[in-house]
């Protein structure tokens, strides 16, 4: 995450605001417009459902199908859209969305997921940077907690001003495609793994069998019933 909040950095930037470098490599910034309407369109490639949150909006749903999306098509509802503010993207599948941008601030997309926000599944709209500067007053209680905790709340993604990122957070990166040197090393240690697994089972079998057949067995080892029990009826 960058050294300052992305609020901060929108209020307190000067030219830049526009600029979504300024938020910080790390922060993955979309600056939009005040009454901008914005599509978000959402293709979901993973095994597994997605539910995407929009704080600050209720977006509209507009349509759904199988990923991925086509983006020479422009879908026209024929109905009123529903309105929400978190959607489930199921596996395969991508969603159109679209908003006014009516509401000044810093605004988190995201997926519900913990681990997979965690993992860099979200990104941050900047709604009109320059209505922010006019219409919002941060609570001096908010600042005076940063200062406590040592974070910086003003300047850009590192603190600084313009476009200068030094020391701002950067990553994570896309995993590299191809057999790398740990994918290779990663594959071989399956491998050695099962085949020691494998012999385990065996020699676990083999030992065992040969335990049994070393027990001696006897007439007196096997139960013999001592008489008979006669039920009748009178």
């Amino acid at each position: 995450m960058p050294k300052v909040p992305s609020m901060f950095t929108a209020l307190t930037a000067d030219e830049d605001i526009f600029n979504p470098a300024i938020y910080g490599p790390q922060t993955n910034a979309h600056v939009v417009k005040h009454m901008q309407e914005v599509q978000l369109i959402v293709n979901n490639f993973d095994a597994g459902n997605h539910p995407f949150h929009l704080h600050g909006h209720h977006f509209q749903l507009i349509e759904r199908g199988p990923a991925p999306y086509d983006s020479t098509y422009n879908p026209r509802p024929k109905t009123a859209p529903s309105r929400r503010d978190t959607v489930t993207i199921p596996s395969m599948e991508y969603v159109v969305l679209r908003f006014r941008a009516d509401n000044p601030g810093a605004w988190l997309f995201h997926c519900h997921i913990e681990w997979h926000i965690e993992g860099g599944l979200n990104m941050v709209i900047i709604e009109a940077p320059d209505l922010m500067q006019e219409r919002i007053k941060v609570p001096q209680q908010i600042i005076d907690q940063c200062a406590l905790a040592g974070i910086p709340t003003s300047g850009n993604a590192a603190g600084r001003s313009g476009l200068d990122l030094e020391g701002a957070p950067d990553g994570p990166y896309l995993y590299p495609l191809g057999w790398t040197s740990k994918a290779k090393g990663a594959l071989a240690g399956c491998i050695l793994s099962a085949i020691v697994g494998f012999v385990t089972i065996v020699w676990y079998g083999w030992s065992s069998q040969r335990t049994y057949k070393s027990v001696p067995t006897s007439e007196q080892d096997v139960h013999q019933p001592s008489g008979e029990l006669n039920y009748s009826r009178d």
